[in-house]
């Protein structure tokens, strides 16, 4: 549910390579251990361990297109004006605040 999340973001906000990397139809499987056993549990366990790298590294890749595309959102020049004035509208709300709190502090001492 999350990754359809962040496809969707990546498909709303920027360029989405439909074409993902997968590990080579020929390296998927590895047929043989060393040990000669076609049903090692080592091998197994390898390629269960392999096939679960491989979709957390799909996941952080998504992830990573995600951040790159909330960076240069966030960098843009109408956004960083807005979120400037936000910041000194807050920054004011946040001295008034304090001086209110500040009596009631006191009267608590």
């Amino acid at each position: 549910m999350a990754d359809d999340a962040v496809q969707s973001f990546i498909d709303a906000y920027g360029q989405s390579d439909t074409s993902e990397l997968h590990i080579p139809e020929h390296m998927q499987r590895i047929h043989k251990c060393c040990c000669g056993n076609d049903a090692c549990a080592y091998l197994k366990h390898n390629q269960v361990a392999l096939e679960s790298l491989e979709r957390d590294v799909r996941t952080a890749a998504k992830l990573g297109q995600v951040c790159r595309l909330v960076y240069n959102i966030l960098l843009s020049p109408c956004w960083y004006r807005e979120v400037v004035a936000h910041a000194h509208r807050s920054s004011g709300a946040i001295v008034r605040m304090r001086s209110l709190f500040l009596p009631i502090e006191a009267a608590g001492e």
